[in-house]
């Protein structure tokens, strides 16, 4: 097993990789309207915390002490919360691919049913009713009250819906 060191240094190494990626992404989404701010300006904002938060975990890998002990316990909970973490990553992953199949509303309700089966939840009624309302209203919020654009899904579209939400 890693010390705790070398593990925050993997985590911070990973999140870093993962997040410039989605940065680079965020920054090829072309624009419909000739604004730079209408539908980059989320993902950008978003991939950009993430860079700075992996860059922050980063120096707080280097600023460690080498010797720290961890209990049993510290441990165990640790290795659930890394297993989380990556579950949590793949659902990222998923969520992009979703997002381009099936379009924001569906795809974030998927995504958040996922996120929450990953973290532990397990009462599945709650959990999806939880994961629509919750799309519902990112819908109103993201393409209504903020104007984004709302690309319509490859294999589904529910533009209808969306034009309704929003």
């Amino acid at each position: 097993m890693f010390s705790p060191q070398k593990r925050e240094l993997i985590v911070g190494g990973l999140s870093s990789a993962v997040s410039v990626f989605c940065l680079l992404l965020a920054f090829s989404i072309e624009s419909v309207f000739g604004s730079t701010f209408e539908m980059r300006m989320l993902p950008v904002f978003l991939s950009g915390t993430m860079v700075l938060i992996s860059v922050m975990v980063i120096l707080k890998a280097v600023n460690m002490p080498k010797e720290l002990l961890v209990s049993q316990e510290e441990v165990q909970i640790m290795r659930a919360a890394t297993g989380r973490m990556f579950g949590v990553v793949i659902v990222g992953l998923i969520y992009v691919w979703l997002f381009y199949a099936l379009g924001y509303i569906l795809a974030t309700a998927i995504s958040m049913y996922l996120v929450m089966i990953v973290l532990g939840n397990s009462n599945h009624y709650k959990i999806a009713l939880t994961a629509i309302l919750s799309a519902i209203i990112y819908q109103f919020i993201f393409m209504g009250f903020f104007g984004f654009y709302d690309p319509v899904g490859r294999l589904i579209d529910l533009s209808a819906l969306s034009e309704f939400l929003s």
